[in-house]
């Protein structure tokens, strides 16, 4: 008779056993999950010391199976852990890598805007941002979205060419990275780098002009540095500023960033007037008749007033 109770005890133990996941976990109630970070670990189990199945790149969509309860701390964050579903394998994943997708396209271009106002990043990570982007240019049907992400797509690969040590420039995989995008690349010898021509964000602005999405193109081109060094030299300056700033405002006279472009060429002119007799100066390759078809448009602007004042006080000294 004992025999048989202890029988039985053991058979309804069996029967109520669960696995460690079923018993700590939620359902997950989100469709779809973006990977916010690059080389994300997907674990066998939930917690920092399980098992590492494999890695995550920026971006990737997964799909959320179930959560743990509780939440945990990591790095700073706190969040719950998800057992995600990606097309390799299924792990757990800790939430703070994780932002929700309803739209892919939506998500994407979130993921971007808030990676891309970084100065730097890691090379890995920057080519991770343009791999996102283009995945989501080929999904998107909006033609605003479309701009945006082409615009992405740049910035990203500025970002990349940024990170590349000088002396490894002509190495593998940076020199195959560059080739890759050759035609719209170029490398600067003053400053050690590649940098995207700024005449493919120009290019790109034409394209977007009658879009809400190209005024920002626009703006971002007018920041591209061009390559070179003018040491000072005003001709120089003027050229560039008036190649940047300057052309952000003959194609955006009302746009959103009037102003900031208005300050910097204000900035400009007034050192140009205060060095504008020095014995090293050369000024022949100052254009003020294209510095007054710039800024006459924006005549009746207060921010541009300073500007105005002095150019007339450049063209008295000419």
């Amino acid at each position: 008779m004992r025999h048989l109770l202890l029988i039985s005890a053991l058979a309804l133990s069996a029967l109520t056993i669960t696995t460690p996941s079923q018993a700590r976990t939620e359902v997950a109630t989100t469709a779809t999950y973006l990977v916010n970070g690059n080389g994300v670990r997907l674990r066998a189990e939930p917690n920092v010391s399980a098992q590492e199945l494999g890695k995550l790149s920026l971006g990737a969509a997964v799909t959320p199976l179930q959560k743990t309860p509780n939440q945990s701390t990591l790095n700073g964050k706190t969040a719950p852990w998800y057992q995600v579903k990606t097309d390799k394998a299924t792990g757990w994943v800790f939430g703070s890598f994780l932002v929700p997708a309803t739209n892919y396209t939506d998500a994407a271009l979130e993921l971007l805007r808030t990676k891309l106002k970084a100065e730097s990043v890691p090379y890995a990570d920057a080519v991770a941002l343009y791999q996102l982007a283009d995945k989501a240019l080929a999904q998107t049907k909006s033609r605003n979205a479309k701009g945006e992400l082409e615009l992405a797509k740049l910035l990203a690969l500025q970002l990349s060419y940024s990170s590349i040590p000088s002396e490894q420039m002509q190495q593998s995989p940076y020199i195959d990275w560059y080739n890759q995008h050759g035609k719209i690349s170029f490398g600067d010898d003053p400053s050690g780098q590649y940098l995207v021509s700024a005449d493919a964000f120009w290019k790109l602005a034409d394209q977007y002009k009658k879009d809400p999405i190209g005024d920002e193109i626009a703006w971002q081109a007018s920041q591209q540095r061009l390559g070179g060094e003018c040491e000072g030299f005003i001709g120089c300056m003027s050229i560039a500023m008036q190649r940047t700033e300057g052309e952000y405002l003959k194609r955006f006279p009302k746009g959103r960033y009037v102003k900031p472009a208005l300050a910097n060429i204000t900035e400009f002119l007034k050192e140009a007037v205060a060095g504008w007799k020095a014995p090293e100066q050369d000024t022949r390759d100052v254009d003020l008749t294209k510095w007054e078809t710039i800024l006459r448009p924006q005549a009746k602007n207060p921010n541009a007033q300073k500007a105005l004042g002095y150019l007339k006080q450049l063209q008295a000294l000419k």
